[in-house]
C-alpha cells in the first residue's frame, strides 16, 4: 500500500474488528512479515476504548508462548495507537468450521490441549482472556493452534472494570454465566467455561447456546442446558463429552478450577483412561443414545404407490391395508420379502386378476407421472434448449412413454442438465415425504426444531445445486438420528399415509426401552 506505520511498511489490509484495523506489514531491514493492529479513528477519542487497547498491548507484549500470538512493539501513528505482532499464516477455527463443518474429535483434542497450555501459562501472570471463541483461535498451515486477541485480557489482581459502549465484554455464545451476569471478579474458571463452549462448537459445528439476539443467548446460557454433544455428533466419545460438560458447569465451583486440571483430563482421554469428569457422574445423557427401535420393514416407494392406487379404487379398505402391512413385515422378518400386491393376493384381499390390473395401472401411472413431471420441471426451469424441446415434443406426439429417459439414453440431454432435472423431479415426488419425516421426528421429540430447519436448508440447497439428497441421508449424516431411529420414522410415515393411523402409533409399537 506504499506507506509506513512506525518502522514497518504496510503491504495490505487484512481485516477490521470492533477495536480497529489489522494490516499485513514488513520490516524493511529484516524482511520479516508482521501484523499491525491499529486503533480505529472513531475510538481514538473514547477513553475506555483507548484504555482497553493499551491493556491489550501491555498484556500481549508481556506474554511469550508458542500457542499465543506474539507481540513485538507498539507506538502511535497519526494519533492512533498501534502495536506490531507476529504474522501467522493460517485460518481461524471459525472459518474452518464454516467451510468444513465439525472437526474430528482427535483434532479437537490437539487444538484444545494447545490452547489450554497457553491459558495455563497466562494464568501464571494472573491474566485471563475473557473472549475465547473459534474466531480467536488461529490454526497455522502446519497444524499449530494459536490464541489471539488479548483485547479483553484482564489481570485478576486489577479492580478496573472495562466495558465498550456500556456493554458486557465477551462474546455471548461463549461467555461464562458469571460473565453474562456482569460480575466483576472473574477468574480462570470463566475462561475454562468459554474454552468448553468453544470445544463444543468445534465438535458439533454449532455453538452451545443460540438465539435471535445477544440477550436471548445470554439468558439461555444462564438458565438452560445445551443440547448434549452426542445428540449433534454421536461420534464423540463419552470421555470427551464428560470433560466438556465439566468445563461448562454453570456453578463455577463445580468446574475444573485450573487449566492444569483440564489438561490432566485431556491427557487421560488420549491415554484412554477414566477422567475425573466421568467419575463425577454428571455426564449429559444423549437422547440419540436412548433411541432404540426394533428391526422393522419399510414399505418401498413403489409399494406405497400401488397401495394408494388400490385404496383409491376401493379394492380394499384401510383396516385391510393395515393387516397386509403387518403380514408383509412379519414375512420380511422371517427372510421372505414380498411386494405389497403379492401379500394382498396371499391374504385373499384381491384376486390374481386384480393384482395384474394393479401392476399394469402402476406401470402406466409411473410412466405418465414421470413424463408429466419431466415436462413441468423442464418448462418451469427452462432446462431444455429449442432442439431438445423439439425432440421431446416429437416423442410426445408419437405417444411414447418415459420421454425423459429416452432423451437421456440418446444423449440428447447432457449429464449436468440431467442431474438438475432429476434433482428437481425427485424433489417434486418426494419432498412432501421429507417434510413429513421431519415433522413426525419433531413431534416424537427425536429431533429439535433447529435440527429440522438445518436439514431442510441443506436439502433445499442441494436441490438448487442439482444434487438431490434425500432427507434421510442428511439427517443421518448430521448425526441428528441414528439409522435405526430414522428407519422407524420412515416406516411410521409411510404406514400412516396408507392406513390413516397416527405415525406415533407405529413408533410406539417398535420403540425399545433404553438399556
Amino acid at each position: 500500500m506504499g506507506y509506513m506505520i512506525g518502522e514497518y511498511e504496510v503491504i495490505e489490509k487484512l481485516g477490521s474488528g470492533a477495536m480497529g484495523d489489522v494490516f499485513k506489514g514488513r520490516n524493511p531491514k529484516t524482511s520479516e512479515i508482521v501484523a499491525i493492529k491499529i486503533l480505529s479513528e472513531e475510538l481514538c477519542n473514547n477513553p475506555r476504548a483507548v484504555e482497553r487497547f493499551k491493556r491489550e498491548v501491555q498484556q500481549t507484549v508481556k506474554l511469550k508462548h508458542p500457542n499465543l500470538i506474539a507481540a513485538y512493539t507498539s507506538g502511535e501513528f497519526k494519533g492512533r495507537s498501534y502495536y506490531v505482532m507476529e504474522y501467522v499464516e493460517g485460518i481461524t477455527a471459525k472459518k474452518e468450521l464454516l467451510s468444513r463443518g465439525p472437526y474430528d474429535e482427535v483434532r479437537v483434542l490437539e487444538i484444545v490441549i494447545q490452547i489450554c497450555k497457553a491459558l495455563e501459562y497466562a494464568a501464571q501472570f494472573g491474566i485471563i482472556h475473557r473472549d475465547i471463541k473459534p474466531d480467536n483461535i488461529m490454526i497455522t498451515y502446519d497444524g499449530k493452534a494459536k490464541l489471539c486477541d488479548m483485547g479483553l485480557a484482564k489481570s485478576t489482581e486489577s479492580e478496573t472494570k472495562l466495558t465498550v459502549l456500556g456493554t458486557v465484554l465477551g462474546t455471548p455464545h461463549y461467555m461464562s454465566p458469571e460473565q453474562a451476569k456482569g460480575e466483576e471478579k472473574l477468574d480462570t474458571r470463566s475462561d475454562i467455561f468459554s474454552l468448553g463452549a468453544t470445544t463444543y462448537h468445534l465438535l458439533t459445528g454449532s455453538p452451545p447456546f443460540e438465539g435471535p439476539n445477544p440477550i436471548s443467548v445470554m439468558q439461555a446460557l444462564i438458565e438452560e442446558e445445551p443440547v448434549p454433544i452426542q445428540d449433534r455428533n454421536p461420534k464423540v466419545t463419552d470421555a470427551t463429552c464428560a470433560v466438556v460438560a465439566k468445563m461448562m458447569e454453570k456453578d463455577k465451583s463445580k468446574r475444573y478450577q485450573t487449566f492444569t486440571e483440564v489438561l490432566q483430563d485431556l491427557y487421560r482421554i488420549k491415554k484412554r483412561e477414566v477422567t475425573t469428569a466421568q467419575l463425577s457422574g454428571n455426564v449429559p445423557q444423549s437422547k440419540i443414545k436412548l433411541q432404540h427401535f426394533a428391526e422393522c420393514f419399510i414399505p418401498s416407494e413403489v409399494d406405497v404407490l400401488v397401495a394408494q392406487i388400490a385404496l383409491h379404487n376401493k379394492l380394499l379398505n384401510q383396516d385391510q391395508m393395515e393387516e397386509c402391512l403387518v403380514r408383509q413385515e412379519a414375512l420380511y422378518l422371517l427372510g421372505i420379502q414380498l411386494e405389497i400386491t403379492e401379500v394382498m393376493v396371499d391374504m385373499k384381499v384381491i384376486s390374481p386378476q386384480q393384482k395384474a390390473a394393479l401392476d399394469k395401472t402402476k406401470l402406466q401411472f409411473m410412466l405418465d407421472r414421470g413424463d408429466d413431471l419431466f415436462f413441468k420441471v423442464c418448462n418451469s426451469n427452462s432446462f431444455l434448449e429449442p432442439a431438445e424441446q423439439a425432440e421431446a415434443a416429437k416423442l410426445k406426439k408419437e405417444q411414447r412413454k418415459g420421454i425423459g429417459a429416452i432423451l437421456i439414453v440418446r444423449n440428447i440431454v447432457n449429464a449436468e442438465k440431467r442431474e438438475k432435472i432429476a434433482a428437481t423431479v425427485r424433489h417434486t415426488m418426494y419432498g412432501d415425504e421429507g417434510k413429513a419425516i421431519l415433522k413426525v421426528a419433531m413431534e416424537y421429540s427425536l429431533i429439535s426444531k433447529p435440527q429440522a430447519e438445518k436439514c431442510l436448508r441443506i436439502y433445499s440447497n442441494n436441490v438448487v445445486m442439482g444434487k438431490y439428497r434425500d432427507i434421510g441421508s442428511i439427517i443421518i449424516e448430521k448425526g441428528f438420528l441414528l439409522p435405526e431411529a430414522f428407519y422407524a420414522v420412515l416406516r411410521a410415515v409411510r404406514r400412516s399415509a396408507l392406513t390413516g393411523r397416527p405415525a406415533s402409533k407405529y413408533l410406539d409399537e417398535i420403540k425399545l426401552a433404553a438399556s
